[in-house]
């Protein structure tokens, strides 16, 4: 966002606590950038994350058998990480509602994330959301119900970036689409 050309608020959900180390560094040096150590997503609890070798891997769900294929993904150990729900969260800090834009990459706990905004689902403006086309996770909501999900909730697809193709296969793995 910043090599973009924006110079406002951002706040950022890290629950990988060495994730979180690196985060923090870089927040340090922009007075309009802040970060907590919570994940997101239905409920506020407690749920273990399973921590890969690569952090991009790293979920609150199960890798899937295609998953577990991955180059870094295996799970080196599992830590306990504080989950919000965004509605309370944004209840809670009103100074992040002027005209938020909110974008998701949670390894398959996408939805768990959207339906965490409740009431709240109405202020974002848009939403960017990481959607995997080959589940590489258990229990991860399939593309095509993604977008009606989005759909019903009143966004449309705005557009649909390829940010990770299959090596060897004529196969996109994942998009990010902004709604």
């Amino acid at each position: 966002l910043r090599d973009s050309g924006y110079t406002g608020c951002i706040h950022s959900f890290e629950p990988n606590p060495a994730a979180f180390e690196r985060l923090i560094i870089n927040t340090a040096r922009d007075p309009n950038w802040s970060a907590v150590q919570y994940g997101v997503g239905d409920t506020t609890s407690m749920l273990r994350l399973n921590v890969s070798e690569a952090d991009v891997f790293s979920s609150f769900k199960t890798l899937s058998s295609y998953g577990q294929r991955s180059s870094n993904a295996r799970v080196v150990e599992t830590v306990e990480a504080k989950i919000v729900r965004l509605d309370n969260y944004l209840k809670d800090n009103p100074k992040l509602l002027g005209r938020p834009y909110l974008k998701i990459d949670t390894q398959g706990f996408e939805r768990e994330v959207l339906e965490g905004l409740g009431e709240m689902f109405g202020k974002i403006v848009a939403i960017q959301v990481e959607t995997s086309l080959i589940d590489s996770y258990v229990g991860e909501t399939d593309w095509i119900e993604s977008i009606l999900y989005m759909r019903n909730r009143g966004f449309e697809v705005a557009t649909m970036v390829c940010n990770s193709t299959i090596p060897g296969e004529a196969k996109v793995r994942e998009f990010d689409i902004v709604y």
